[in-house]
């Protein structure tokens, strides 16, 4: 029988590396909802809607779960308690659903943690999960197209080749209609539409190292910002859709840069000697929330759309790990 060996990348490695826990046949990573027919994780701060929050995901409880907190690192309302896989959760434009891809599908105990990976769409407030995609394949990435009626992600339901690649596709929120942007051996990932939907920015390393490119939202009119030689990564639209932050390694270490919507202009936000990654626009685009491993773990910043003031919004608590992942927020 021959095994389809995939290539991913770092943050889809990362996936397959989390310690099972006690209950059999159950992973947990970046949980976004709890058992089909139940709500949220009972937490009293749950809401119908996400604005004016960051949505994140930590292993504070010992395994991922979702949480939210307010844009100054306050107010931490835990959304989600699961034993399967959940992943990579992106907010609506209006704050009131959530995407995510999950392993809850999965008939097998290897299906529940690394097979297979469906997009979903839930409540703020972790109720009314639906599956949106039904391909048995790696679903990945989902984001919300900036008026809420169509999901952007990348799959690989059709690669079989060995090694495996991924492309991005557009799906409308009931599942309908799945159209297949670009295609390739390469791997295409972190789709997101700009605020007017008419635009796609995303990652590719089909020139070698990963760039940012953009594209209509039919896929036309591919054109590349980034040309450093050097990967790029996370590119996320500002709320007025003229510039995009982004992670790069193009000065030796993962810092924030942002430039011009056609790649001009780029002008680095942050200097530090450990990484810096995946920028959010947040408080109505006047500041940028980041990940940072400057502590020496993986913390939440919020620093000015300039660069400046940088502070930590979410803070150490003893010992415990306290890893963070994937930041979303309505800017």
């Amino acid at each position: 029988m021959l095994v389809k060996m995939r290539t991913r990348s770092a943050a889809d490695a990362s996936l397959c590396r989390r310690p099972r826990p006690a209950a059999a046949g159950a992973l947990s990573l970046l949980a976004l909802v709890v058992a089909a027919g139940c709500g949220g994780a009972g937490d009293e701060h749950l809401s119908t809607s996400l604005a004016g929050r960051i949505l994140y995901v930590s292993n504070r409880d010992y395994s991922f779960e979702i949480y939210s907190m307010d844009i100054e690192g306050s107010d931490v309302a835990r959304l989600t308690d699961n034993t399967v896989w959940d992943n990579m959760a992106a907010v609506s434009p209006d704050g009131s659903k959530i995407t995510f891809v999950t392993t809850r599908d999965g008939t097998s105990d290897y299906e529940l943690t690394m097979g297979i990976y469906e997009v979903y769409v839930m409540d703020a407030d972790g109720s009314g999960a639906q599956r949106v995609t039904w391909d048995e394949a790696w679903n990945l990435d989902p984001t919300f197209s900036g008026d809420g009626r169509k999901i952007v992600y990348k799959s690989d339901r059709n690669d079989d080749t060995p090694g495996g690649s991924y492309n991005i596709y557009v799906v409308n929120v009931d599942g309908s209609k799945i159209t297949r942007l670009t295609r390739g051996d390469d791997n295409d990932e972190h789709p997101v539409f700009s605020p007017d939907s008419t635009k796609i920015a995303f990652v590719s390393d089909r020139n070698g190292n990963k760039d940012i490119f953009i594209m209509n939202p039919d896929g036309s009119n591919l054109v590349q910002l980034t040309h450093s030689g050097i990967d790029s990564n996370h590119p996320a639209f500002s709320p007025d859709g003229r510039e995009i932050a982004f992670a790069s390694k193009m000065d030796g270490n993962w810092e924030i840069y942002i430039m011009n919507l056609d790649g001009t202009d780029v002008r680095r936000l942050t200097n530090e000697p450990r990484a810096d990654m995946e920028p959010i626009f947040i408080d109505g685009g006047d500041r940028i929330a980041f990940l940072s491993h400057r502590d020496n773990r993986v913390e939440i910043y919020v620093m000015n759309r300039d660069g400046t003031e940088p502070h930590r919004i979410t803070q150490i608590e003893g010992l415990e790990p306290d890893t963070k992942l994937y930041l979303s927020a309505v800017p």
